[in-house]
C-alpha cells in the first residue's frame, strides 16, 4: 500500500503537470492539501485515470461555502483505488472542520481510518493553529483500537536534532541545549507548545508514530518545505505521516524533485506499508 501526501500550494496552472508527477511512482493512496475549488475538477479527472477511481474532498462535506474563503479557501483531497467510506469532519472538534478530511478505507487485510490536514499557520492563523493540534489529537485518542494514518501538512516542527529533541514553535532553545515553553499573553503557561507537541510528538504515545522519524531515527536532517527570502533558505520538516505499526511501513521518503522543478513549494513525503 503505497501513500504518497503532497501540499500542492495552490498552484492551479501546475494540477495536470502535478498529478503527471504523481503517476510515476503508482501511488495507491493521494492526499493533496492546499487545493483550491477551482483545481477539484482537472485533479479529480487526473488523479482517476491513474485509477485511483475513488475520490473525496473536503468542498463537498462542508456545511457552508459562503465561509471558504480568505485563510479558509483551501482543502483536501484524498484518491484511492481501493473503496471508501467518508467520515464527518464534525467528528474532529476544531475550528475550520473543512481542514480535516477523513474516509474509511477498505482494504483486503482490514479497514484503515485514514484522514488528511492543513494545519493553519500560527504566523497569521494564531491559536486556531494550536485548537486545531488540540482537536485532532482528542479524536485520535479515543480511537486508539483502530488502524489509522494521519497525513499532511502541519506547519511543525520548528527544529528537529540528531539526539531526538524536538523544538516546536510556541518553545525556545536555551544556550545549555534545553528546550521550554514560552508564555502566551492570555492563554495558560505552555499551551502553544503542548498543543503543537500533542500531534508531533504525542501520537506515538497513542500507537501512531511519525513514520519517517520511525525508520530513520533523527540522525538524519530531512526538510519538506523550502523557502527562501533575501538570500536566506529556510527549511522545515512540515509534512509527516503518523500511522499504526501494524500497518507496517518499511519504506519514507520525500520525492524533492517534484519541489525542485517548482511543483509546489513542499515536497512530497511517499510511504510504502506492508500490511498483513
Amino acid at each position: 500500500m503505497r501513500v504518497i501526501t503532497w501540499n500542492v500550494a495552490g498552484r492551479r496552472s501546475r494540477s495536470e503537470q502535478q498529478v503527471s508527477a504523481l503517476g510515476a511512482f503508482g501511488p495507491d493512496i493521494v492526499a493533496l492539501q492546499e487545493v483550491r475549488i477551482s483545481t477539484i475538477d482537472d485533479l479529480t479527472v487526473g488523479l482517476k485515470k491513474l485509477g485511483l477511481q475513488n475520490v473525496l474532498n473536503s468542498f463537498q462535506l462542508a456545511n457552508d461555502h459562503s465561509k471558504l474563503v480568505g485563510p479558509r479557501q483551501y482543502g483536501e483531497i484524498i484518491a484511492t483505488r481501493f473503496p471508501i467510506e467518508p467520515l464527518r469532519p464534525e467528528k474532529f472538534r476544531i475550528p475550520w472542520p473543512e481542514r480535516v478530511l477523513s474516509c474509511r478505507i477498505k482494504h483486503a487485510v482490514g479497514d484503515v481510518d485514514f484522514h488528511t490536514t492543513h494545519i493553519p499557520p500560527g504566523v497569521t492563523n494564531k491559536w486556531i493553529k494550536i485548537e486545531t493540534f488540540e482537536g485532532i489529537f482528542e479524536k485520535l485518542a479515543l480511537d486508539t483500537q483502530a488502524n489509522r494514518i494521519l497525513c499532511g501538512d502541519f506547519n511543525s516542527p520548528d527544529q528537529e536534532f540528531s539526539d531526538g529533541r524536538v523544538k516546536v514553535f510556541g518553545e525556545r532553545l536555551r544556550k545549555d541545549g534545553s528546550i521550554v515553553p514560552q508564555d502566551h499573553r492570555g492563554q495558560p503557561p505552555g499551551r502553544w507548545s503542548k498543543g503543537e507537541r500533542s500531534v508531533i510528538t504525542g501520537l506515538s504515545e497513542i500507537g501512531m508514530p511519525d513514520v519517517f522519524r520511525a525508520l530513520h531515527g533523527y540522525e538524519v536532517a530531512e526538510g519538506s518545505w523550502f523557502s527562501q527570502r533575501e538570500g536566506k533558505l529556510t527549511v522545515r520538516r512540515f509534512d509527516h505521516i503518523f500511522a499504526s505499526p501494524q500497518l507496517n511501513p518499511t519504506k519514507a521518503q520525500y520525492l524533492h524533485a517534484l519541489r525542485e522543478t517548482k511543483l509546489s513549494d513542499h515536497s512530497p513525503l511517499l510511504v510504502d506499508f506492508s500490511p498483513s
